[in-house]
């Protein structure tokens, strides 16, 4: 089960900061459509989205909106 804190889940292949920073395979939480928390994946996850390539973090709030 999801943790009530969070909206939605979803591991990235590649996650593109703000900053230009790019980390490998992690998971980003939402609440209320921002990102709450960013750590890396290291196992499956319960109901989480996997997105394929690259997501920019600079667009999460448009893009987890559509999820």
């Amino acid at each position: 089960m999801i943790k009530d804190d969070i909206d939605k889940r979803i591991a990235v292949q590649r996650l593109h900061l703000k900053d230009g920073t790019v980390l490998n395979k992690h998971v980003v939480e939402f609440k209320n459509g921002k990102p709450l928390c960013i750590y890396p994946l290291r196992q499956e996850l319960p109901q989480t989205a996997w997105i394929q390539g690259d997501f920019y973090l600079s667009e999460a709030t448009d893009l987890i909106n559509n999820l």
